[in-house]
């Protein structure tokens, strides 16, 4: 640390080599990643029976127009992260 800085007058805290408030923050959020990647893989079982169901020819725009039209809301742009994590 510059002691002639004055924009760094105080040490930051860290933990495994990351400041606290990120490390405190990434704890917080493993719940809401979790459930995430739990709705992720419901979405992937979805989106392939409806790629199988229209013979694999719907992209994500279809795709994600027959989960709309079956009720399930969900971002056109998570469909197409899914889609592409399941075939990847």
């Amino acid at each position: 640390m510059d002691d002639d800085d004055p924009w760094c007058r105080f040490p930051v805290p860290t933990a495994e080599g990351v400041p606290l408030l990120f490390f405190h923050a990434r704890l917080a959020s493993a719940k809401t990643r979790a459930a995430r990647r739990t709705t992720d893989e419901a979405f992937t079982h979805e989106i392939t029976a409806i790629h199988v169901a229209s013979r694999q020819t719907h992209g994500v725009p279809r795709t994600h127009a027959e989960l709309r039209r079956v009720g399930q809301r969900v971002n056109r742009e998570r469909v197409a992260r899914v889609n592409a994590e399941g075939t990847g």
